[in-house]
């Protein structure tokens, strides 16, 4: 069982999310998302409905729902994470993040981590660091295995030009 895991599991059996549930039984579980500042922050898992296509957030602490927003997807319906085949957490895929910063871009640091779980042909977490160097370093890393699938160092100064 993954730190993922036991949060799912309290946030389903507070009372918040009963009553969410009762009222909405058609929404499930599509993310899990973090914005890490000097190792604080809280998770928020995110659940999805078909038929209204929005999203309800909660937040792990305390555990309360935001109020329902528009889904950002180019088209489709969101897939369920499949929580039966998580076995990398979010302190573990942080963990191989911050490995291969170290191995591959020694001497860069971090200042910030945005981890999100989602799924795709499995559940994967897209994590990017942004770092002093004002770059950023987008990784995806399979949540089954902890394998890392995609790799991305941008300059942050790099994608304002884009706009």
């Amino acid at each position: 069982m993954t730190d993922i895991h036991e949060l799912v599991e309290t946030v389903e059996k507070s009372e918040p999310f009963k009553k969410f549930n009762k009222a909405n039984p058609d929404h499930y579980l599509v993310h899990a998302f973090s914005h890490v500042k000097q190792d604080t922050g809280e998770v928020e898992l995110g659940y999805y409905g078909k038929e209204t296509d929005k999203i309800t957030v909660f937040t792990t602490d305390p555990i309360e729902s935001k109020p329902p927003e528009e889904v950002l997807k180019e088209s489709g319906i969101l897939r369920a994470l499949d929580m039966k085949i998580l076995k990398i957490g979010l302190t573990e895929a942080r963990e191989i993040a911050e490995k291969h910063l170290k191995e591959k871009y020694s001497g860069q640091q971090a200042s910030q981590e945005i981890c999100i779980l989602q799924q795709a042909e499995g559940p994967i977490w897209n994590i990017t660091l942004v770092l002093a160097s004002l770059n950023m370093l987008n990784l995806k890393i399979q949540a089954d295995s902890g394998k890392i699938t995609h790799e991305d160092l941008k300059n942050i100064l790099d994608l304002r030009a884009k706009e």
